[in-house]
């Protein structure tokens, strides 16, 4: 997927809307963004994701209620679905590809939201007919922001303020969990590490973790496990892997915009890991 405008800027520019005008979309944005979502996306862990995009006031106004609002969503009338093919890394990999999809859409000038957890999987899965194989993670509403947004709209757009996102020296480290890496010793690669800071996640708690290599551009991706007495009930999908694949893609692209060569691969990990954390994958510099 290639983009027009800064990649950089759309990731600093995204931001999630939850209150929508009745506005259509522009036809010219319409068959752009179809463009995206027919694209074939690569991650770091491979994978099949489709997309399609639903159209309510194409529907019957039966099957529009039975997908309901959402909640906290309010005035959407098209949504991106993605159906993700199962494998052992599909939730990786579909946030990294429906990451692409959003930052597209930004640059369409179209406000989106990642809804997982209040999301009507199956009603929507019945839209786009997944197969047996198939399972749909996460999707968005797509469309123009009202001007009048929702107090629950407001109120997350507050909580989601860089002031309210978990500092540096919580997710970035050089060598083990023990010794925080500064933003000297980050040095080029300070960017696309706040590109991370800043991507979405579920409830916006951050689970993921970087360890960089001392006196090497190598960065190893973790994932912080906090199980809550309640996650046993819940029949969600795992989000954490899910956010780090969102994550992982805001690094690619940075380092991609930046001229900053590397590769994804799959490592035997030196470091010690406290049984908390979870490895994922690392990138290493060329």
């Amino acid at each position: 997927m290639q983009f027009t405008n800064s990649v950089i800027e759309l990731m600093q520019k995204r931001m999630s809307v939850r209150t929508y005008s009745p506005r259509k979309i522009e036809q010219i944005a319409k068959e752009k963004l179809k463009q995206c979502l027919s694209e074939r996306l690569s991650s770091p862990w491979g994978g099949t994701v489709r997309f399609e995009l639903v159209e309510l006031p194409k529907m019957n106004p039966k099957e529009k209620k039975r997908l309901g609002t959402y909640g906290f969503i309010q005035g959407a009338q098209n949504f991106i679905v993605g159906a993700s093919e199962k494998s052992p890394y599909d939730l990786e990999h579909f946030g990294f590809v429906m990451e692409k999809v959003i930052l597209c859409a930004t640059e369409l000038g179209l406000s989106t939201c990642w809804v997982g957890g209040t999301l009507k999987r199956n009603r929507f899965a019945d839209q786009i007919n997944t197969t047996d194989n198939e399972t749909v993670p996460a999707i968005s509403p797509i469309g123009y922001a009202a001007e009048n947004r929702s107090k629950i709209d407001k109120l997350a757009k507050w909580a989601a303020r860089s002031e309210n996102r978990r500092p540096w020296e919580t997710l970035f480290f050089e060598s083990e969990f023990k010794r925080v890496l500064s933003r000297e010793k980050a040095g080029k690669y300070e960017i696309p590490l706040e590109m991370i800071q800043i991507a979405p996640s579920a409830s916006n708690r951050q689970p993921w973790r970087v360890i960089k290599e001392i006196d090497t551009n190598n960065f190893h991706f973790f994932i912080l496990r906090k199980r809550s007495w309640y996650s046993r009930f819940l029949v969600w999908p795992d989000f954490p892997r899910m956010d780090l694949g969102i994550a992982a893609c805001h690094f690619h692209l940075a380092t991609q915009e930046l001229g900053l060569d590397g590769s994804w691969k799959f490592m035997q990990s030196k470091i010690s890991i406290p049984v908390q954390f979870q490895y994922i994958i690392s990138w290493i510099s060329n």
